[in-house]
């Protein structure tokens, strides 16, 4: 159970290095946004983020990722 949460501390690094760097580079001028330019800059800081815990949790084969990509799998065909 230690080395699966371990796992898991390994991918939540990388998300919360992807979250530092989009409040440094992206969301520096929040104030000074429109409403669509930072929704569309929230949304890709969350779809980056989203993307670095998970494909970190599946490169270090965490089994209840290894299980939604089973099930995606089985679901969607062999396209995944």
């Amino acid at each position: 159970m230690l080395i699966g949460l371990g796992k898991i501390c390994l991918a939540g690094t990388l998300l919360a290095l992807v979250c530092w760097a989009a409040n440094y580079w992206w969301l520096d001028a929040w104030a000074q946004l429109r409403v669509f330019p930072r929704l569309c800059v929230l949304l890709a800081a969350i779809a980056f983020g989203v993307t670095a815990f998970f494909g970190g949790a599946f490169l270090l084969r965490v089994a209840e990722v290894q299980d939604i990509v089973d099930l995606l799998r089985s679901k969607f065909g062999r396209a995944l």
